[in-house]
């Protein structure tokens, strides 16, 4: 990466302002990136301002969701999580994981929810040891779903609303009544938050 260029320059003023964006295909790659980014303010950056993921994704391996997932609920800054654009499948996951009150999305965002897949072969002995491992796959989804969702959304409820044989096209305002977003985004100055860069003035 050219660290002279723009793009660069503005990843970093982001940075610095507690801002990362997930973007494209949910993988190993793309989350790495994420996970870098939450270490290092683990280690490095006293507790203040919330740490920002904007999401913008099609979804991918919900794997790699879970752990981005994990390491979200454990560290010690509250983080925003802001839908826009794109927010299927596992991406809507790690929107709805944010900390309650800093999940935003905004009005025109495609919402897409449905139940995982699996392409796994094998014989018949390894695919009966990867069905008891889908259904746990599923548990823990389901579980996710409900610790973020309102309280009167149970198992049962999620897998015929959200996660049926077909898949769920959702609203915006939907994620809001069923708890998994806050507040329709409004505003990219969150809460006041971004500074405003210092101006420089020539002495005489």
């Amino acid at each position: 990466m050219d660290v002279s260029s723009p793009d660069h320059a503005i990843d970093d003023a982001l940075l610095s302002q507690r801002i990362h964006f997930i973007t494209g295909e949910i993988n190993s790659e793309t989350i790495k990136y994420a996970m870098f980014w939450l270490l290092y303010a683990e280690t490095s950056l006293a507790i203040g301002n919330p740490l920002t993921f904007v999401i913008n994704s099609c979804g991918g391996s919900l794997y790699d969701a879970f752990g981005l997932i994990d390491m979200m609920r454990v560290s010690k800054h509250k983080i925003r999580t802001v839908g826009v654009g794109n927010i299927m499948s596992c991406a809507a996951l790690i929107l709805m994981t944010g900390a309650r009150g800093y999940r935003m999305v905004s009005k025109n965002a495609g919402i897409l929810s449905h139940q995982f897949s699996s392409g796994f072969e094998g014989k018949k002995h390894e695919l009966d040891a990867h069905m008891k491992e889908l259904d746990f796959c599923e548990k823990r989804l389901c579980q996710i779903i409900q610790e973020c969702c309102s309280a009167n959304m149970d198992h049962e409820k999620i897998k015929t609303t959200l996660l049926p044989p077909t898949d769920v096209w959702l609203q915006p305002q939907d994620l809001i009544d069923m708890g998994m977003a806050d507040s329709m985004l409004t505003t990219l100055s969150w809460n006041n938050k971004l500074r405003k860069p210092k101006r420089t003035y020539a002495r005489r």
